[in-house]
């Protein structure tokens, strides 16, 4: 089963990729559909905002009470912050007082996990709280036990100075952490940039932030001896503006977000507007960046462009917002018909990845998400003691979506024991058999976890959706109880999983001088041939199990199941390469099989590319950043565009006379990226460890014009361009791709900071398409679109082994709708084959294009796979003919792999 989710896990993450890198602007690749359910816009009461809680508490010694004075408080929201698709919003930090008191009396409502932690103390965490407008809690007390092991460093900025105020959040790693620490635990760093805290022992991931810094982060495995682990961090550019309306009115209370147009998350941010409209952005990274903003009644149609350097601060921004929408509905107990509080709603733009919330819904169960672009949005919606509810969708065009009625239930509780009775974790997973038949509510089964009672083996597990499901116990020493569960509409309280043994893996992971390789992830995932390989290696990259070398380089892996692994082995940049030229690992394993003595071998971090930057006049460029992306082997196209939208190393300046040295560095091929100052020139290079390169900036291109359909402007349309070749995904923030919605009365678009190439892009309106090739360069260029007919294509769906045709199996273009793909896998939505197998996809953009089949949440695949591939013209209606599908789960039967790794 877990080959199969490979592919899901991997698609999913592009997806989100997409969501945390997109503009806020709607982009589409298929004709728009009329709006549901909307009403004409126009001045509504304002609701209130919520009234803020307040929590309080005090934070002593479990032996014997006495208070601890200085003990950290970080009190963590449980749902996403308030604007999803974007990094985690940092957590509230408060320092208890010398009677163990401490005192937060601002948190918006919500739900909360509230974790207390000291040195020399284990760290100790609250359950969830749901915390309502207005509300007081005042015993929210935590007792800390003695024990836990010392981590502690520094954190300074690249030319070696102390950074003081910086938050260290240290959080588990893995799901098979025995540590306890559930949630996070934060330090603050002191004057001369030191701080200090205690853990458990585990598996940790720990992230640094400051305002004036971009993120850093690292990964760790605590043990019995105290660690060091410091922390270096680039300065991060700050942006000063206003939001503005189209009337040149300022908009109090705007929130304004930045994302990178080019790489990483660095370039995101978040700010609330003053009562002037005035907002500063910090810890910005360098580089091309799209602002927008949004507030009731308003919302940015394009983005406002502008380029930053390293540590710039830009001043005097204006924002544009125009005229914006919303969302608003009611969420209903579907049981009793009344509303829920509390509940937390969410819309994600399709496929662009713009993104709203709602606060906290009140007693009638209301909500109303503003400030929304118009895009198709997919509505999520969590609340506690219910299901999750997923798939509802609303189109927003020129009015506000109303009347939305979203229905959520308890779902079905599950108990029984483990046996034999100690603590475990259990989760549930869908089957894949099962869900190639559209039988599970995967979204929604994901959710589902719990733990064992140490003592006597009880568990409860709550929210759980009718379906076919393996229920999954694991303990820390890899005992692995798997229990099949059919989930009706009772609740069942005579489940027991039993304990049986499970194959591991332990070693350690050295480089190829020898040394050990600590503070890296090691995955174990099930071999998935046919796969492509970057589909595999970005599975294994986010495996749920990973783990992280100690000091020594040692690893354990626990409760695998038996059969052939592939194991891989990455850093923060990405996959390391294997040393020589090998393979990814691979191994095979008997069952309850432990194997020991396995040595990986990667390439070691003791490489160095050094090299000049010229400027356009081939004079020497000082003070640009350069910045190196692992590229592994260098054949992988997908890795190597999925590591750069992740984000890259630490950045070099160049002196004077042009020179920069990059070192720590993997041996294999990178990705050097030169930013010149203020962003306005930019290079690409390509080199390996060893070389000194000489790289020369080239200006930034530009892309303008007009688009016309029948020799009238086109005033509303979306202009996506991504670099030419075969088409796939192109990550926002990876360089090769950029798009925009556009409104302008004359027809007119413009796009600066382009990466010069060539570019396919296609215009996607009411009125009709285009798909033009373009060649961008150093400076402007010119290009205008005339539209043509949208195409269309139909086929029929049969299974592969029967004949028989496949009803109900979701047809989409791949290549032209990823994300509303992505969408469409989680939801269910979509175009559908009838009773005959017969789908049709209209509105369809030209050019290549590639067909995914979903049977409920599950990829069917066709056989062979180039009968699903095809190229559209003007207006033609294609006709695909017989497409044979399988299940995924018959697709990867029986297939096997050839090589193994011989432990040593």
């Amino acid at each position: 089963m877990i080959a199969g989710l490979g592919v899901v896990v991997a698609l999913v993450l592009v997806w989100k990729l997409a969501c945390q890198h997109g503009s806020n602007d709607a982009r589409t690749a298929s004709k728009p559909r009329p709006a549901a359910s909307a009403a004409a816009p126009g001045t509504r009461a304002a609701r209130a905002p919520a009234t803020p809680a307040a929590l309080s508490g005090r934070v002593t010694r479990r032996d014997g009470g006495a208070p601890i004075a200085g003990a950290v408080i970080a009190i963590a929201s449980k749902p996403e912050g308030s604007r999803t698709g974007a990094p985690d919003a940092p957590s509230t930090v408060v320092v208890a007082d010398a009677s163990g008191a401490w005192s937060a009396p601002a948190i918006a409502p919500g739900s909360y996990h509230v974790t207390a932690s000291a040195v020399g103390f284990l760290p100790a965490s609250t359950p969830a709280l749901a915390v309502a407008a207005g509300e007081r809690k005042d015993r929210v007390d935590l007792a800390l036990a003695s024990g836990g092991t010392t981590v502690s460093g520094t954190v300074t900025d690249i030319g070696g100075g102390a950074i003081a105020g910086a938050r260290v959040t240290m959080r588990p790693s893995g799901t098979r952490s025995t540590s306890g620490m559930t949630e996070e635990v934060v330090a603050l760093s002191g004057d001369d940039g030191s701080y200090r805290l205690t853990l458990p022992a585990g598996d940790c991931a720990a992230a640094v932030t400051h305002d004036d810094y971009t993120r850093g982060s690292k990964w760790f495995r605590v043990t019995a001896t105290p660690l060091v682990v410091d922390f270096v961090l680039a300065p991060g550019a700050t942006i000063r503006g206003q939001v503005v309306a189209s009337d040149g009115t300022p908009v109090a209370g705007a929130e304004v977000t930045s994302r990178a147009e080019r790489r990483g998350f660095d370039g995101y941010g978040r700010a609330v507007a003053d009562a002037d409209g005035k907002f500063t952005l910090k810890g910005i990274g360098s580089g091309a960046l799209a602002l927008t903003a949004s507030a009731r009644g308003y919302a940015s149609k394009n983005p406002t462009k502008l380029t930053v350097g390293v540590g710039e601060q830009v001043d005097d921004v204006k924002v544009l917002v125009d005229h914006g929408f919303s969302i608003s509905g009611t969420i209903l107990d579907a049981t009793t018909r009344k509303g829920i509080a509390g509940a937390h709603v969410a819309a994600y733009a399709i496929p662009n990845g713009g993104a709203g919330s709602a606060e906290p819904t009140g007693a009638d169960g209301a909500f109303e998400i503003t400030g929304l672009g118009r895009g198709n949005y997919f509505l999520s919606v969590t609340s506690e003691g219910v299901m999750p509810e997923f798939g509802k969708h609303a189109e927003v065009r020129d009015q506000d979506v109303t009347g939305i009625v979203i229905e959520m239930t308890a779902g079905v509780r599950l108990s029984g024991r483990i046996e034999p009775p100690v603590a475990t974790s259990l989760r549930l997973e869908p089957e894949l058999d099962k869900m190639s038949r559209g039988k599970a509510s995967t979204a929604k089964v994901y959710g589902v976890s719990g733990d064992s009672d140490p003592a006597t083996g009880t568990f409860v597990l709550e929210q759980v959706p009718p379906g076919e499901f393996s229920l999954i116990a694991t303990h820390a020493d890899g005992r692995t109880g798997k229990l099949a569960v059919t989930v009706a509409d009772r609740d069942r309280s005579d489940l027991v999983v039993t304990l049986e043994p499970r194959a591991s893996i332990a070693g350690k992971v050295v480089d190829a001088g020898g040394a050990a390789v600590p503070g890296v992830q090691v995955a174990a995932s099930p071999d998935a041939p046919g796969l492509p390989r970057s589909a595999a290696r970005i599975a294994l990259s986010q495996a749920r199990d990973a783990v992280v070398t100690g000091a020594d380089g040692a690893f354990q892996i626990v409760g695998l199941e038996a059969g052939k692994l592939e194991l891989a082995v990455r850093d923060a940049q990405g996959v390391l390469a294997p040393a020589h030229g090998d393979k990814l690992a691979e191994v095979e394993l008997t069952r309850g099989q432990a194997l020991t003595g396995l040595v990986l071998t990667v390439e070691p971090r003791d490489g160095t590319i050094t090299g000049r930057v010229l400027g356009a006049d081939g004079k020497p460029a000082a003070d640009a950043w350069v910045t190196a992306t692992y590229q592994g082997s260098g054949t992988d196209a997908m890795e190597a565009r999925l590591a750069r939208a992740l984000g890259t190393g630490l950045p070099a300046l160049t002196s004077a006379d042009g020179r920069f040295a990059l070192d720590h560095l993997h041996r294999g091929s990178y990705q050097l990226v030169v930013d010149g100052p203020r962003g306005t020139s930019r290079a690409e290079a390509t080199a390996k460890v060893g070389d000194d390169v000489t790289i020369t900036l080239a200006t930034l291109g530009a892309l303008s014009g007009r688009v016309t359909a029948g020799g009238t402007p086109v005033r509303d349309y979306d202009l996506d361009c991504r670099i030419a070749g075969p088409r796939r995904f192109s990550l926002p923030g990876s360089g090769d791709a950029f798009n925009q919605h556009v409104t302008a009365d004359d027809g007119t678009y413009s796009a600066e900071h382009i990466v010069s190439g060539s570019y396919t892009c296609t215009i996607a309106s009411d009125r009709g398409t285009a798909n033009d090739t373009i060649a961008i360069s150093s400076g402007p260029v010119q290009h205008d679109f005339a539209l043509v007919a949208y195409a269309s294509v139909t086929g029929t769906v049969v299974d592969a082994t029967t004949g028989q045709p496949r009803a109900g199996i979701t047809v989409l273009n791949m290549l032209a709708t990823g994300a509303q793909s992505i969408s469409a896998m989680m939801s269910g939505n979509g175009p559908k084959t009838d009773a005959s197998g017969r789908f049709e996809l209209t509105g369809q953009p030209l050019g290549d294009g590639r067909l995914m089949m979903l049977d409920g949440n599950t990829p069917v695949m066709p056989q062979p796979a180039s009968a699903t591939r095809f190229t559209l013209t003007a207006g033609q209606r294609l006709d695909l003919g017989t497409i044979k599908v399988a299940d995924m789960s018959r697709s990867l039967s029986g297939r096997t792999s050839t090589s193994t790794l011989t432990p040593r």
